[in-house]
């Protein structure tokens, strides 16, 4: 038997890598992507690479994307800017793609401690790129500003929502030692919404029905009710998310479930995490 099941929201590809990760570990991966990466074209009229001194990736989508423009070590090499990431997996993506990375010292990823890196304190007379998914948090650009850099973005993918994943969500409601991982704020709201669609969906249907039958009427108000605990299950599981804005959104939500922040923002990181807390682990504990 499993000694975990989680619902893994991480989009195609990247929930495939966690999934063995979990199965190697003794646990149960069922895939639920809640987002789907659809890559994009660079801006029009966007500044030459080299023309940055610095330049930020915000994830491995943002590689990814920016791989996908055609970029080669050449010309990053020509270009010399230097390379700042937010993510340990954004980080080997960047490396795999042959960029020098100014690692960020320590473990924790994200944009609060990237902007206490040494070289992005006094930012005067320089120019940042940053490039990210659309619609993504302005902290960056804004800080940046404020220390005196002209910054850039290049929105290179957007984050669709996926219709709800039903078929894996009866699944995992069956299993035991069940977690919902939440890589993003968007991710968690995407889930959240899903359902919460799939229920009005239901509610509305059943509305609209004739009520000449109380049996039919009767079956409808089971099937809705059924539908509503179906939500308010998924705000009682434990959660394992990427950063403290994530949780804070998370119980911002009414999230009822015990909520865990990982260490590492990676895949070894989300499993280390749920170890930690799983019955007769030493250190177990949620955030």
């Amino acid at each position: 038997m499993s000694t975990f099941t989680l619902l893994n929201t991480r989009p195609e590809p990247q929930v495939h890598g966690l999934s063995e990760l979990v199965k190697v570990s003794g646990g149960m991966s069922i895939n639920c992507p809640t987002l789907a990466i659809v890559y994009r074209d660079l801006p029009k009229g966007h500044a030459p690479l080299c023309s940055f001194d610095k330049v930020v990736f915000i994830s491995v989508n943002a590689v990814n994307g920016f791989v996908k423009q055609g970029f080669s070590w050449s010309q990053t090499e020509q270009a010399c800017p230097t390379y700042f990431v937010i993510g340990r997996a954004t980080l080997k993506a960047a490396e795999k793609a042959g960029l020098l990375i100014n690692e960020v010292a320590g473990d924790q990823f994200d944009s609060e401690h990237l902007l206490q890196h040494p070289d992005l304190q006094d930012l005067s007379r320089q120019s940042v790129l940053i490039v990210k998914g659309e619609n993504g948090r302005e902290l960056l650009a804004e800080t940046f500003e404020q220390r005196g850099a002209t910054v850039e973005t290049w929105s290179l993918y957007s984050r669709q929502p996926q219709p709800f994943c039903s078929e894996a969500w009866l699944r995992f409601r069956q299993m035991p030692n069940r977690w919902v991982l939440a890589s993003s704020v968007a991710s968690l709201q995407s889930l959240m919404e899903a359902l919460e669609v799939s229920k009005n969906a239901l509610l509305s249907r059943e509305s609209t029905k004739k009520m000449n039958f109380e049996s039919e009427q009767a079956c409808s108000d089971s099937q809705v009710l059924a539908s509503q605990l179906e939500f308010n299950e998924l705000l009682q599981q434990p959660l394992v998310v990427f950063s403290q804005r994530i949780k804070d959104w998370a119980n911002q939500q009414g999230w009822q479930g015990p909520i865990s922040v990982v260490n590492t923002q990676s895949d070894e990181g989300v499993l280390d995490c749920i170890m930690k807390s799983l019955p007769g682990k030493e250190g177990k504990q949620h955030d």
